[in-house]
């Protein structure tokens, strides 16, 4: 049996590696679903999907199911009494519905993160990144928004905090070039000095006026590096970007 195979995922695209031949450190191990998990997602896929996807489906079913649960009449029985929450009555709010709340976004942020690390790695795997170029880019997961493109500069990830600066998901972003985010107020000498120096492989450090989904305009500051790889071949171009104050 092979000890890997090159799939690209059936629900993002994302190129990714297999262990099919050593499944301890196939990227899927680490991750535990139940049954009906499992059944929630074969029955969408019948493929292998990357972490990445296999992860939000999984959140996909446990959300509908807490929707579900939380839909249904509450009856509490107590000594062969029922009682009934009434009716147009709201409950008090609770410290535990504060701390959840923090709590779940400290877990939604944390996956997040480690969606990130996993995506990065499959990436710079599998275009022979150096090891300076892949921990570059790890350490950065924190406190940049990343982007990474192919050499034609068509977008391939986009990490953590993209969707919350720009207003646009992965999926909506895929495939274009970042430049979708300029608009009538950017500034035309600076994506031209941009165009220049990524033509010339060389690093470019700017800030530019960028524009969020509905149309509100925000500065954004932008380190852009070409990747080359260890075979000093280009396979990709990496932003590290950062909201500023206007």
């Amino acid at each position: 049996m092979c000890s890997h195979e090159d799939k690209n995922c059936p629900r993002c695209g994302i190129a990714f590696e297999c262990k099919v031949g050593n499944i301890l450190q196939c990227q899927c191990y680490c991750i535990t679903i139940g049954d009906e998990e499992r059944q929630y997602i074969s029955k969408q896929f019948n493929d292998c999907l990357c972490f990445n996807c296999i992860m939000a489906l999984r959140t996909d079913y446990n959300t509908e199911k807490f929707t579900t649960q939380i839909k249904k009449p509450s009856i509490i029985k107590i000594h062969c009494m029922q009682f009934q929450p009434p009716v147009n009555r709201k409950a008090p709010l609770l410290s535990w519905d504060i701390f959840s709340t923090k709590y779940n976004a400290l877990l939604a942020d944390a996956e997040k993160y480690h969606q990130s690390v996993v995506a990065i790695k499959q990436i710079a795997r599998l275009n022979k990144w150096s090891k300076q170029q892949t921990d570059e880019a790890l350490e950065n997961i924190q406190h940049s928004v990343i982007i990474i493109t192919d050499p034609s500069q068509s977008i391939s990830f986009t990490g953590k905090g993209f969707q919350e600066m720009t207003g646009y998901s992965f999926e909506e972003a895929k495939g274009r070039n970042p430049k979708f985010l300029q608009g009538p107020l950017t500034n035309t000498k600076n994506t031209q000095v941009i165009k220049k120096q990524l033509e010339d492989y060389e690093t470019t450090e700017i800030v530019l006026e960028n524009y969020r989904k509905n149309g509100d305009l925000y500065l954004c500051k932008i380190i852009i590096k070409p990747i080359i790889n260890i075979n000093k071949k280009l396979v990709n171009f990496i932003a590290y970007e950062q909201e500023i104050a206007a």
